[in-house]
């Protein structure tokens, strides 16, 4: 059945229709209005709520970054910078190096020896005599006997002399000695010790019932005799 709508019926839906797609059109044209460009003319708009909540959050990343590097402490930098420096260490190597005995080599007999063979390298000391300020020593040089005076200041050869060659006896005992008078030197000071400041006065090559000795005579009067072979004491005079 074919129904017919009345005149009045249709024209209230075509208004109805009409108003409509008027409410259509104007929406569309809010929300997309457009300059003459082609680009929208409405600016966008940032609260300042907005904003601030963006550096707080652009804050809190920096800091996270930068929570990845590690930084130093000044307690950290003090503590670096005083390790290993204790002072009171130096100050205790120094007091130490203050009362320390001085070593028996710092001597002048040692001293005046060693002036001696630097300066006849070839030569056998074979005698020394303490004489005031000066120490006397025989040196066999080229086959000859030779006098040579140290200062017992400054080490140094203030003096020397030629004599004869040493007889058969005086070379037979030079010849026979494997402790040279700077070793005979040092058995007689772990003898001893340099009691009162008791050192070597005299010192000469000698036989004693057919042994090669070093015979020493320090000065307290004290005399020891030293095997020139094995370094053994073999008299001890107190």
């Amino acid at each position: 059945m074919t129904r017919t709508l009345s005149r009045p019926t249709a024209t209230a839906l075509s208004v109805t229709a009409l108003a409509s797609l008027a409410l259509t059109s104007c929406g569309l044209d809010d929300t997309l209005d457009t300059s003459a460009d082609g680009e929208p003319s409405t600016a966008v708009t940032i609260s300042a709520d907005d904003a601030a909540h963006d550096d707080a959050a652009a804050s809190e990343d920096g800091s996270a970054d930068a929570g990845g590097s590690e930084t130093s402490r000044p307690e950290d930098d003090a503590s670096a910078e005083g390790e290993g420096t204790d002072p009171s260490d130096d100050t205790a190597t120094d007091a130490a190096a203050e009362t320390s005995p001085a070593d028996s080599d710092d001597h002048p007999l040692y001293g005046g020896l060693e002036t001696v063979q630097a300066e006849y390298p070839e030569g056998v000391v074979f005698e020394v005599e303490s004489d005031d300020g000066r120490y006397e020593w025989h040196v066999l040089v080229d086959g000859i006997e030779r006098e040579v005076h140290t200062d017992k200041s400054s080490l140094e050869i203030v003096y020397t002399e030629d004599d004869d060659a040493p007889d058969s006896d005086d070379l037979r005992e030079i010849d026979s000695t494997e402790i040279d008078i700077a070793e005979a030197f040092r058995i007689v000071e772990d003898r001893v010790g340099d009691p009162s400041g008791a050192f070597v006065d005299e010192a000469q090559l000698d036989s004693e019932s057919g042994t090669v000795v070093w015979e020493i005579e320090l000065d307290n009067g004290q005399e020891i005799a030293v095997d020139v072979v094995t370094g053994d004491l073999v008299q001890v005079d107190d």
